[in-house]
């Protein structure tokens, strides 16, 4: 298995750390949490309830 792990590393090193984005901001800045929150305060998200909104590039899902 640590074999396979290496050659998959190698091939695709962004996959060698856990929780790490699929683009190449690692972290989201300020304005982006902002823009969401600014959407989840208006009325467009009116209808929106217990959710999990995630500002983080995909990397909960890595």
């Amino acid at each position: 298995m640590q074999g396979a792990i290496d050659r998959t590393v190698a091939s695709n090193p962004k996959l060698a750390v856990m929780g790490t984005t699929f683009i190449d901001q690692p972290y989201a800045d300020a304005d982006q949490i902002a823009d969401a929150v600014a959407f989840l305060v208006s009325d467009e998200a009116r209808f929106i309830t217990a959710e999990h909104l995630s500002v983080d590039g995909g990397a909960q899902y890595f």
